[in-house]
């Protein structure tokens, strides 16, 4: 069981989509505002944390897009030094193609939350050196896993609007300004520096192959790729990433070269959990899973410990983490559904008809029957002799 599966986040932006011909307005002058770290600060930023996350949920791709100070965005993109030419026309098609492709982003997280991901605002804080405010999303999907966006807050002296200007993706290790600094970069014909063209040509190559499922020669593609490119974070992710779709073997030899070039990186927790998950190795995951949760102060990696835990059969681990997880994400169904089964393996058949009467607050009981007395595709039911209890009877024949 690999909780942590994710799917590729640098290659959400095709470098076909800086070729895009839709109009845009011609960019303003602009001027950021250095924000200072008060209590009125605090609440704007906090207002725009859940109105961003109301805006996922809603569907309002729009309205995702204007909490976004585009002009600041370029600016850290620096379209027009990393295509080194003084053409206005061509570096005018690479900000169009930018911000419509940028819309990737938010379109694909809505997608996910359509099918039943969680993309919640978890937290702010405050960075006394660069003086910025920044905004922590968990990204949650029972089958892509748990990733994290540290948004960059903005204020225009010309607006009265808090925004954000960069995403920094957990699972892609960096900016979503370096990633596409490096793909405008990579498509400038007139940039040769150090073979820097022909390393990310074999990159390139690579995400492509990966996107029609031709894991080994996009792994082999990679293997051609030559320092510096070769001990860059971002590569290493993707890297050991598709290395996952081929092999454990591979996947190992991968994960850590990632893990000794960057041994004290806090962001690539989630990586190296995926490893000792991967392994067996459920204490160094639990171990690295509490790193994360002092790094990003998130409760509901709780629910990751207990279920690792179960895993491990250390079940009183695994019943006090699940315990909180039911306690303060009641709505959470995976959670639930995950100390149900932790209570029938330990036989607590009492807790958990108890728990089942507080599910029948949150979900309709006709649900809750169907779920609990469904078969899987092999034709059997891990509830099959709780189903069968006169507690259960009765719960089902009363509620």
């Amino acid at each position: 069981m690999n909780i942590f599966k994710t799917k590729i986040v640098i290659a959400l932006i095709s470098i076909n989509l800086l070729y895009s011909t839709n109009c845009i307005s011609q960019n303003k002058k602009f001027e950021l505002e250095i924000l200072e770290n008060n209590d009125e600060n605090d609440e704007k930023v906090v207002r725009l944390g859940y109105l961003i996350d109301s805006l996922i949920y809603s569907n309002n791709l729009k309205g995702y897009k204007n909490t976004m100070h585009f002009e600041a965005f370029l600016e850290k993109v620096n379209v027009e030094n990393n295509l080194n030419e003084k053409d206005p026309e061509k570096i005018n098609d690479y900000k169009k193609g930018l911000k419509k492709g940028l819309n990737n982003i938010p379109q694909n997280i809505i997608e996910e939350v359509n099918a039943g991901a969680i993309y919640d605002f978890i937290s702010y804080s405050y960075n006394d050196y660069t003086k910025s405010y920044h905004m922590l999303f968990r990204f949650y999907g029972s089958d892509t896993g748990v990733n994290y966006h540290d948004y960059e807050v903005v204020k225009d002296k010309n607006s009265d609007t808090f925004q954000f200007s960069d995403i920094y993706i957990y699972l892609s290790g960096e900016n979503m300004s370096q990633t596409l600094s490096r793909v405008i970069k990579a498509g400038n014909k007139n940039d040769n520096t150090s073979g820097l063209s022909k390393n990310f040509l074999y990159f390139f190559s690579a995400t492509k192959l990966y996107k029609i499922g031709q894991y080994e020669k996009a792994y082999k593609k990679l293997l051609k790729v030559k320092y510096p490119l070769s001990e860059e974070k971002f590569f290493l992710i993707f890297k050991s990433q598709i290395a996952a779709e081929i092999s454990l073997e591979s996947y190992e030899k991968s994960i850590k070269q990632l893990i000794n070039t960057f041994p004290d990186d806090p962001t690539i927790y989630l990586n190296k959990i995926d490893y000792y998950l991967l392994k067996e190795q459920y204490f160094d995951a639990i171990q690295h899973l509490d790193l994360l949760q002092t790094a990003t102060e998130d409760d509901f990696l709780n629910y990751l410990k207990g279920t690792i835990a179960f895993m491990d059969e250390n079940y009183a681990m695994a019943l006090e983490n699940l315990k909180y997880t039911i306690d303060n994400y009641p709505n959470f169904f995976e959670g639930q559904d995950s100390y149900m089964v932790l209570l029938i393996t330990m036989k607590k058949n009492e807790e958990a008809i108890a728990n089942l009467y507080k599910l029948s607050e949150f979900y309709e009981k006709e649900d809750l029957i169907d779920y609990f007395e469904e078969l899987d595709d092999n034709g059997e039911n891990l509830f099959e002799d709780f189903i069968k209890t006169k507690a259960y009877k009765k719960w089902k024949r009363k509620g």
